[in-house]
């Protein structure tokens, strides 16, 4: 997961009583929240299984409520189905006669494949055939996004197969991005995984180097030496390029050159209480400059939580709108923020603060 850089801020968790307002702040949206509203908080929140519970039948009936019909582009996009977004396309155009608003959008165009995240599940039983199948439709991205949570058992041939074809992905400059590895950690250790193999060690050295599990993997390396006589290859251990996507990472924000200003702040996948308190001093430092509203970029944001946000909210009030010269200036600019987002914001009480430019899409129509 992307993040930004601390510059040296001791980043902790929020105090008790703001969250306890911001859970209780939800719960009363929830209650009065439309069908509409119900979703994008689903989506904000990372649950897209429900989201897309609620969506579906919506969708099949052919629903004329358009901002569900741009709801759920926007959940495809979360799972990079290039198949399924052009289902969606059509079946919109079928429907109302036209061509679908999001099926050419500036974000869709601009943002490849692999930006959209698109997840590759690992097969529930990997044995040597299916692991072999597995590996040859990796599909050719700078970057692999795998999910790990559907897997139950790993083979030894299984295994050879994947760390032959992931050292090889690793050592041609390419990145890996993980979630579910505790399932897939848990696997490899569990009663019935005898660990026979370099290679089956090798592959679980890789995961829990990417879930940041050093004392293990330094136990397991010493294992693996006394075993065969030999360390484990090197790219076991490669933190930049092997990482989970659970973590956020705390590299420099990305910054583009905008129209409005010299510097645009990209917001990343998911959004933590760690960026949120990392770009709250941002917007106090332009509220001392003069330089609000702060210039965002939203295009690659996939979630934020609502407790999240409304603390954000909250913590804007109290920390500054005090500077401002009028309680409800803009103090952020977001450019290409999906709809949910748009939504949520509103719910959230944010409204007032938020600027939303170049928008995915229009919550008027």
């Amino acid at each position: 997961m992307d993040g930004f850089a601390t510059n040296g801020w001791a980043l902790g968790a929020p105090p008790p009583y703001l969250t306890a307002l911001a859970e209780g702040v939800e719960a009363i949206v929830r209650l009065s929240a439309t069908e509409t509203e119900a979703i994008a908080l689903d989506i904000a929140n990372g649950n897209t299984a429900s989201a897309w519970a609620l969506l579906k039948p919506r969708i099949a009936a052919k629903t004329e409520n358009h901002a569900l019909w741009q709801l759920a582009y926007e959940l495809l996009t979360l799972d990079g189905s290039a198949e399924a977004l052009e289902q969606l396309s059509e079946h919109y155009a079928a429907t109302f006669g036209e061509l679908a608003p999001f099926a050419l959008t500036a974000a869709d165009t601009a943002q490849t494949h692999s930006e959209r995240r698109s997840w590759i599940r690992w097969p529930a039983e990997l044995n040597a055939q299916n692991a072999h199948d597995f590996v040859t439709h990796w599909p050719n991205s700078p970057t692999l996004h795998f999910d790990l949570s559907d897997v139950h058992t790993i083979a030894s041939e299984a295994a050879a197969e994947l760390t032959q074809a992931l050292a090889e992905t690793l050592r041609a400059g390419k990145r890996l991005r993980w979630r579910g590895l505790d399932n897939g950690i848990l696997v490899l250790l569990s009663p019935n995984t005898l660990l026979h193999t370099p290679e089956e060690i090798q592959l679980l050295l890789l995961w829990l180097s990417a879930a940041k599990r050093e004392e293990e993997a330094e136990a397991l390396a010493l294992e693996y030496a006394l075993r065969f006589d030999s360390t484990p290859p090197d790219w076991c251990f490669d933190r930049v390029a092997n990482q989970s996507a659970d973590e956020p990472e705390t590299t420099q924000p990305a910054l583009e050159t905008d129209t409005a200003t010299d510097h645009l702040v990209v917001l990343p996948a998911q959004m933590t209480d760690h960026h949120v308190t990392v770009l709250l001093k941002r917007i106090g430092d332009a509220a001392v400059t003069g330089d609000l509203p702060l210039n965002c970029q939203a295009r690659r944001l996939q979630t934020w939580p609502f407790r999240s946000l409304a603390r954000f909210g909250h913590l804007i009030r109290r920390q500054v709108t005090p500077r401002l010269s009028s309680t409800a200036q803009p103090v952020l600019r977001l450019l290409h923020a999906p709809l949910w987002l748009q939504l949520v914001v509103a719910l959230a009480g944010l409204a007032p603060f938020v600027q939303f430019v170049d928008n995915n899409a229009s919550t008027s129509r």
